[in-house]
């Protein structure tokens, strides 16, 4: 159980609707309770929203990614975003990248122009392999590649 500013969490689309709309208990009670993600993230999450950055790495991205949409925090969501443009692109950083970029619908330079300069070596090892369809796709509409 944690206590924070309800002034602080409406910048979440979320939380504003649950504090502000009469037809939901956590208007009248003030207490939400998330059991769907791990209470780490929520918790880094909702610290975004006091200005505090997260520690973001390839194995975290996804789940950042994954709050910022759950909660409707855009401004999380940008910083991810920039944490991908500016982190140094790998192969195998484009397989955990790219199908976040599907997934949430994002437009990250970095790895499209990593994609656009490796594909022949992307396509020969074993990255991508294992990519979704809806990523496969994403690839293959690009009229360069």
């Amino acid at each position: 159980v944690k206590r924070f500013h309800s002034c602080i969490l409406v910048e979440s689309e979320f939380f504003d609707k649950l504090f502000h709309t009469s037809k939901y208990r956590e208007h009248v009670t003030g207490v939400i309770e998330i059991r769907e993600r791990s209470s780490n993230i929520v918790d880094a999450a909702i610290q975004f929203l006091y200005n505090v950055e997260p520690d973001l790495d390839k194995d975290k991205i996804g789940d950042f990614l994954d709050i910022a949409e759950f909660l409707m925090i855009p401004r999380l969501k940008a910083f991810c975003v920039k944490w991908l443009d500016q982190t140094k692109m790998s192969n195998a950083l484009i397989a955990i990248c790219l199908p976040l970029c599907t997934l949430y619908e994002l437009d990250v330079p970095s790895v499209s122009d990593y994609i656009k300069k490796n594909l022949i070596e992307l396509m020969n090892g074993v990255e991508l392999l294992n990519i979704d369809a809806n990523s496969l796709q994403n690839i293959l509409s690009d009229q360069y590649l």
